[in-house]
C-alpha cells in the first residue's frame, strides 16, 4: 500500500552518507529508532538496544543453528550487531537498494563478520528464497516501504520454516484519526521519509492473521521510543526555518523530497504527530 520503489531507493541512497554527523550511523550503521529500558543513555546505546529487542522477540533457541531473513536491511547494521553476537547464526540481509548491498559487505567484512552473513539485493515482497527457508525473519522499520503489505505479508509467510517466527518494529497508524489541520504536516513527514502512508495497525494484524501466522501479538512501545521521537524533533528543528523558506520559494510542483533541509526538518513532524497520537511504535510478532 504505502511504498514507491523508485522513490525509496533514490531516497536511501541520497541521505545516508549526510547522517553520520545527526544519527551517529558510522557508528550504529542505522537510522531507525532507538529503544530506551533501564541502563540505556545515549541514542547509540537506544539503537543497538531496538537490534536486541527484534531479535529477542523471535524468542529462537540460539543452541541451535539458526538461518534469519533481515527484510530490508539497509547497510546491514542489524544483521552485522546481531551476527557479531551470534556466531552460530546465519544472517540473510536483503534491500533494493544498490548500493546498500556493497556498504553492507563492506561493513561486515571491517567488523569480521562476512561468515555469518551475506547481502543480497532483493524486494521482500518476492525473493528468489525457496519455501521454508529461514527460521525467524525480522522487519525493522522496513515493512511501511511494501508496495503492498498483503504481498509482503505473504511472501514472509512462505519464506518462513513452519513455527518460524516473526518480528515487525515500525511505526503504524492509530484508530485515532489525523486532524484537518495536521493533514500536511503528514504530508510532510511521509514525504520527507519518502512514503506513501502508514498502515492501520489493526488492519496489519487483521493481514497477517487471515494469510495464516498463529499467535499474532501486537504490542505498543512508543513510550520505550519517544526520546528518539525528542531527538527528531530537536534535530529537526535546527533545519525547519531553512526548509520552511525553501518550501516557499520553491517553484510549483517542485520536488524537494531531494533537498537535506526538508529531508532533515520531516523529523520534527513525524515527532509531533507520534506525540499526538496520530501513529504509534509498534511491536509485532507472530509465528507460522
Amino acid at each position: 500500500m504505502v511504498g514507491n520503489e523508485e522513490d525509496v531507493i533514490r531516497y536511501y541512497e541520497h541521505f545516508w552518507s549526510k547522517s553520520e554527523v545527526w544519527w551517529e550511523t558510522d557508528t550504529t550503521l542505522a537510522i531507525h529508532y532507538g529503544y530506551y529500558d533501564k541502563g540505556i543513555h545515549s541514542h547509540t546505546e537506544a539503537v543497538l538496544r531496538m537490534n536486541d529487542v527484534s531479535w529477542e522477540l523471535l524468542k529462537l533457541n540460539t543452541q541451535n543453528p539458526l538461518h534469519i531473513l533481515d527484510a530490508g536491511c539497509g547497510v546491514g547494521g542489524t544483521s552485522i550487531y546481531l551476527a557479531q553476537k551470534y556466531k552460530n547464526v546465519t544472517f540473510t540481509g536483503i534491500t533494493i537498494v544498490p548500493t546498500h548491498v556493497a556498504m553492507a559487505e563492506k561493513f561486515s567484512k571491517k567488523r569480521n563478520v562476512s561468515e555469518n552473513t551475506r547481502f543480497l539485493l532483493q524486494n521482500y515482497c518476492h525473493t528468489s528464497f525457496q519455501d521454508n527457508s529461514f527460521d525467524g525473519v525480522i522487519a525493522l522499520e522496513s515493512a511501511n516501504y511494501a508496495h503492498a503489505n498483503e504481498e509482503f505479508i505473504k511472501e514472509v509467510y512462505r519464506v518462513l520454516k513452519p513455527n518460524g517466527r516473526v518480528s515487525i518494529l515500525d511505526g503504524f497508524c492509530t484508530e485515532k484519526p489525523i486532524p484537518k489541520h495536521l493533514k500536511n504536516l503528514y504530508k510532510t513527514w511521509l514525504e520527507g521519509r519518502a512514503l506513501l502512508g502508514l498502515e492501520p495497525i489493526n488492519e496489519f494484524a487483521a493481514c497477517m492473521k487471515q494469510q495464516g501466522f498463529k499467535e499474532v501479538v501486537v504490542k505498543d512501545i512508543s513510550s520505550n521510543v519517544i526520546s528518539s521521537y525528542f531527538l527528531g524533533v530537536l534535530i529537526g528543528g535546527i533545519f525547519f526555518f531553512p526548509a520552511l523558506l525553501k518550501t516557499f520559494i520553491r517553484k510549483k510542483n517542485q520536488d524537494t523530497t531531494e533537498d537535506f533541509d526538508c529531508f532533515m526538518a520531516s523529523s520534527i513532524a513525524g515527532g509531533l504527530l507520534a506525540l499526538y497520537g496520530c501513529f504509534k511504535y509498534y511491536a509485532v510478532t507472530a509465528t507460522k
